[in-house]
């Protein structure tokens, strides 16, 4: 059998230890088991928000690849209060992907 050893310190004086200490402290069981089990579950939790951020950037990536396919709608008169200014239609492009990417945050 394979054991492997760790000796952990707990500065009192910091929140966050301090609140680790005294939770090891009222764990009736095995603390040695409640360690175990807070760092398997704090690098699945790790491990599953880098598949989810991934997932979303790839979401993000082909939205923006098919709003730069659709085409922008054409100009059909050419006076001068008609005329599209590129600098415009780039804003106009930005404000729309971002219209599209706040959308996308309502889910994550």
């Amino acid at each position: 059998m394979s054991v492997q050893r760790l000796n952990l310190r707990f500065h009192l004086e910091r929140e966050e230890e301090r609140r680790a200490w005294e939770y090891l402290q009222g764990v009736e069981n095995s603390k040695n088991r409640a360690i175990i089990q807070a760092v398997n579950a704090y690098a699945e939790a790790q491990a599953k928000q880098i598949r989810e951020d991934a997932f979303l950037n790839r979401i993000v990536e082909t939205i923006r690849a098919e709003l730069k396919s659709v085409p922008q709608p054409m100009v059909t008169q050419t006076s001068p209060q008609t005329q599209s200014n590129p600098v415009d239609e780039a804003a106009e492009q930005v404000e729309i992907e971002d219209t599209v990417l706040n959308f996308l945050d309502f889910f994550g």
